[in-house]
């Protein structure tokens, strides 16, 4: 998750908003370990830290966003450079952690590490959260970020039918994302009523009201197309609406409007004022009933939708662009996948061996310093990660891909 970009262009805004999304991930296993809670007037802090889970949404979306500009644009994805790409920024950190987990016993069997190496491990309800500790609790989302990177071609090559009539495709798209969400809604409710033993639902994994479900289900790259195919709708949108294009073909930044401010932080306000009330539970589609099972993944549709409006909107808005082109915001954006991968690790390390060494043994009464030394530790595994392994790959692809 590099410097946003789109044929070696960046998107003003895009960096600082994924540097947003990754501390809202962050915040979610924080409040994991130090179960912080409190209130004022309507905003629920436990709330808003639990519904940090959106951050995985926003990089979803984003990178659909960002992957599809090239079928935007009218150009072939040239697959093989394709996947060494997808590759090279996604494996080497993934992998490093990984392998460090299983060297220090945090991740369970070697069968289990191995299922993580080939991201099928959010197949077994075992092993979609990996070993005893939460130190890899977000593994499973990177499985679903491979899985979609195998169905990206296969997406654009039923799109082919429409290929150079953009309206066209972004309603195709835009179906297509209804239409999962349906399949998953429909999958759900087989998972509801089928027997307990049955894969993907093991009796070990029940709801309160004893019924199986299963987080493979719940949690399947089928759950998460609807929002991977909106980032690809929205990346159409954006296509059409920018319109500029330079020598080569490719697309240039939009020009500023206030009204993109508005549309931007007015969805921003609209997405905290879900995720921090009650209002979560108002948009929410759920189950009727005891079970209270989400169907759609991060509130959908409504505040996926305000992410769209925000991807498309934020190249145009110059305030929003300034404060989230804030230099620290927009260093934490280049470094936020190596952010991501680390900082549960680091969160764990942090609980359980940084600070009881310094006397702290209580996270929850404590959480202030937790948060700062697990945050500043993940930084810096993040940062090392940056310039010793992530950068120099990504370059020396890219000097292969130009040759």
């Amino acid at each position: 998750m590099s410097r946003a970009t789109t044929d070696r262009r960046w998107i003003d805004g895009f960096d600082g908003l994924r540097a947003l999304a990754c501390l809202a991930v962050f915040a979610v296993h924080f409040h994991d370990i130090t179960d912080v809670e409190g209130r004022v007037g309507p905003f629920d802090l436990g709330r808003t830290l639990e519904n940090g889970n959106t951050g995985v949404a926003v990089f979803f979306m984003l990178s659909a966003f960002l992957l599809s500009q090239p079928f935007w644009a009218d150009r072939s994805l040239k697959l093989g450079r394709f996947v060494v790409r997808r590759a090279v920024r996604i494996l080497p950190a993934y992998y490093l952690c990984v392998t460090a987990l299983l060297v220090t016993g945090k991740l369970g069997s070697l069968s289990e590490g191995l299922s993580h190496y080939l991201f099928i491990h959010n197949l077994s309800e075992q092993t979609i959260y990996g070993g005893d500790t939460l130190a890899d609790n977000q593994f499973w989302t990177i499985a679903v970020q491979v899985q979609f990177y195998a169905l990206f071609p296969f997406v654009l090559f039923a799109l082919r039918p429409v290929r150079g009539r953009p309206r066209a495709a972004v309603v195709v798209v835009a179906l297509l994302s209804v239409a999962a969400f349906g399949l998953h809604v429909w999958v759900m409710q087989w998972a509801q009523n089928s027997p307990a033993d049955t894969w993907p639902t093991p009796p070990r994994v029940t709801s309160g009201a004893g019924v199986a479900y299963g987080f493979v289900v719940s949690h399947s790259i089928l759950a998460h197309l609807p929002h991977f195919l909106l980032g690809v709708a929205v990346g159409g949108v954006y296509a059409m609406t920018t319109g500029r294009r330079d020598a080569n073909g490719h697309q240039m930044q939009s020009g500023s409007s206030p009204v993109c401010d508005v549309l931007v932080i007015g969805s921003m306000l609209a997405i905290a004022a879900i995720l921090t009330t009650t209002l979560d539970e108002a948009v929410m589609v759920t189950f009727a009933g005891d079970t209270n099972i989400d169907l759609g993944r991060y509130n959908w549709p409504t505040v996926p939708v305000l992410i769209a409006v925000m991807l498309v909107a934020l190249p145009g808005a110059r305030l929003t662009r300034r404060v989230l082109d804030f230099a620290p915001l927009r260093a934490l954006g280049v470094i936020s996948y190596g952010l991501y991968i680390y900082h549960p690790a680091c969160q764990v390390v942090t609980a359980g061996r940084l600070l009881p060494a310094m006397g702290v043994d209580d996270m929850n009464e404590s959480w202030w310093l937790f948060a700062l030394v697990s945050l500043a530790l993940s930084i810096v595994a993040a940062t090392v990660s940056w310039w010793l392994l992530e950068r120099p790959l990504l370059r020396l692809t890219a000097k292969v891909g130009r040759k």
